[in-house]
């Protein structure tokens, strides 16, 4: 048995079980740690959501939340409220199917590439790592789950269905969706992806009712998800953001495409980083050849790809101009699709010369390596720590309030006391 060939022994049909089942085994790992690690306790960010479970009503659900509008994650939290005392613990429980389905629906898109090469699912290991677990224990994450998963299920009947009336009509549902979920970045980016595809589509055909029916419907689903995106803005005030430095602000989006990866935890060592970082030159190099050489890739593939990495890039420089900064590491998960979409985008050249082989062994070789990292499990382990510190020092405040004005494990800016005062009127879970 162990004299068998190598290549007689690791057939496709193994590999892809292999993979699979790795893969499989970290989703149900991080399933088992946030249900062992999830407390019922709000977390830093997660105290400004008491405020979104004041009086129901129309006006207080599309209300904005910091630069956001998060219709579902209000919804989910005055259910919560009504039924649960807004239970923290299972409010974290209820967002990692959220998640599991935006995996899901990004896993739907790469389908054909998941039944073309045995080991492309290895790709997905990124969306279950260290920094993702931890992610997943706070419960404003939800937004971000939320406009994801809308999101990529726009992707999947914009790019990868048939054009047809009726998905058009789920892909403006969903753009709308994520519109509101937390920000109109992506289904903006997205409709814009599938508005050139749209358009070329529509010069390059000699059919003239093909002609009107894609015309009808780019003027249709612009006009709706333009009314959804313009909606979003009323009662806007951007001016209350502060701008980067045109130099800082190039600086903050180069930092942040790679950091887009989100495959590294804040303890990774900064020269790791920055090796690693190298080796994505040369797959991004690779990938803007490509794009020059084939010229409209995007009408070459289904276009799920390229709208997908350039997604990554813009949350990356959204983040940099928005925030004047380095995205946090919760930021990461948003961007997670750019890993199979940098996969799928390589692996399907390989076969076309020397260079598309180097710069697919160096973007495999980057994910193998920082991977690691992302699951030392160094990172989830410090932030339970943190969690169980919280909870000790509030259940010591709730006996003594003088005592202490801040608790920074739990709320590390000023106003804690604001907060605890609310959450007290509100009587939720966690204080009874």
């Amino acid at each position: 048995m162990f004299q068998m060939p190598i290549n007689k022994f690791f057939t496709a049909g193994r590999i892809r079980i292999a993979a699979i089942t790795i893969v499989a085994m970290a989703a149900m790992w991080n399933m088992f740690k946030v249900f062992q690690l999830a407390i019922d306790v709000p977390i830093e960010d997660d105290w400004d959501y008491l405020a979104a479970v004041e009086p129901l009503s129309w006006k207080n659900i599309f209300a904005v939340h910091v630069q956001h509008r998060i219709v579902f994650t209000r919804l989910m939290l005055h259910l919560s409220y009504l039924f649960d005392s807004l239970n923290f613990r299972h409010l974290v429980l209820a967002n990692y199917p959220v998640y599991l389905a935006f995996a899901g629906v990004v896993m739907l898109i790469f389908k054909q590439e998941i039944k073309r090469y045995p080991g492309f699912i290895l790709f997905f290991l990124p969306f279950f790592s260290d920094v993702a677990q931890t992610n997943l224990l706070w419960t404003g994450q939800s937004s971000f789950h939320f406009m994801l998963l809308f999101g990529m299920l726009a992707v999947y009947f914009g790019f990868c269905c048939k054009n047809s009336w009726g998905n058009a009509a789920i892909f403006t549902v969903c753009l709308a969706a994520s519109t509101f979920s937390m920000s109109p970045l992506l289904a903006v980016e997205i409709l814009g992806c599938w508005g050139i595809r749209q358009i070329v589509s529509t010069v390059n055909t000699n059919d003239i009712q093909k002609k009107k029916t894609l015309i009808m419907q780019i003027a249709a689903v612009v006009t709706a998800a333009g009314t959804a995106a313009g909606v979003f803005f009323i009662s806007y005030d951007p001016a209350k953001f502060s701008h980067p430095a045109i130099p800082d602000f190039l600086f903050y989006t180069a930092v942040n495409i790679i950091k887009s990866f989100g495959l590294f935890t804040p303890e990774t060592p900064v020269t790791i980083i920055g090796t690693i970082t190298l080796l994505l030159v040369i797959p991004g190099i690779f990938s803007l050849i490509l794009i020059w050489r084939k010229k409209f890739l995007l009408l070459q593939t289904n276009g799920a790809e390229l709208t997908i990495i350039l997604w990554g890039v813009l949350f990356s420089t959204a983040i940099a101009w928005s925030r004047s900064g380095i995205m946090d590491w919760r930021h990461t998960e948003a961007v997670l699709p750019l890993v199979p979409a940098m996969g799928a985008l390589l692996i399907c050249h390989f076969k076309q010369g020397k260079l598309p082989r180097i710069a697919s062994i160096c973007f495999i070789l980057m994910l193998t390596i920082s991977m690691l990292f992302s699951f030392s499990f160094r990172h989830s382990e410090i932030k339970n720590i943190q969690r169980q510190t919280g909870l000790r020092e509030l259940r010591q405040w709730i006996e003594a309030p003088q005592s202490k004005a801040d608790i920074p494990s739990l709320y590390p800016g000023e106003g804690f006391r604001e907060k605890i005062v609310h959450a007290q009127r509100l009587n939720i879970s966690c204080l009874k």
